[in-house]
């Protein structure tokens, strides 16, 4: 119930609808259908991305810290690889042929150093070659835990902590090479 003008109780909209509505929202709409499949097993998959311009995809690897991309016959590559953190959200930035994949070291990483525990970094990846341009560390805190991510149109990129939480703002592509 909300109220109205005069702080009389009336029944908001749709109320007393909700039963059709939520069994037409049991009914399917459409059925998924397998895009592609890894033969790579216990690699805990996290992220996914996709580059418009090579029509490949790029999934991420949280145990071995490396992405691998996948062509639209849906044969992996290994893109990305020896990641000291593993590999968890990642987005395209067609425009400027970047990848940003964000990281974070967790004793699930194959080669997780106690000493890294609780660190994040971002990193930004040739879109055409997979050469790690850039690897940009968290600020110092207590603990961070990157994961999903999201770029802009005009390049910049924001990468979530779940550890924070916060939400972290990255100008656009800053080139090292």
């Amino acid at each position: 119930e909300t109220e109205d003008d005069v702080g009389a109780p009336r029944k908001a909209a749709g109320v007393g609808e909700g039963d059709d509505a939520f069994r037409r929202n049991e009914e399917p709409t459409a059925n998924a259908e397998r895009a592609f499949s890894s033969a790579d097993q216990g690699i805990i998959t996290e992220g996914s991305a996709f580059d418009p311009r090579t029509n490949r995809f790029f999934v991420s690897s949280v145990r071995n810290g490396a992405i691998y991309a996948i062509d639209k016959r849906g044969r992996s590559k290994l893109f990305v690889h020896d990641q000291p953190l593993g590999i968890f959200g990642m987005a395209v930035d067609a425009k400027r042929r970047v990848l940003w994949a964000t990281a974070s070291a967790l004793p699930q990483v194959k080669t997780f150093q106690e000493a890294d525990r609780d660190h994040a970094a971002v990193l930004q990846i040739d879109l055409d070659s997979g050469k790690v341009l850039n690897t940009i560390n968290a600020p110092d805190s207590d603990k961070q835990l990157f994961g999903d991510a999201a770029v802009a149109g005009d390049g910049r990129f924001y990468v979530r902590d779940s550890a924070s939480p916060s939400l972290y703002l990255l100008p656009g592509p800053q080139r090292a090479d």
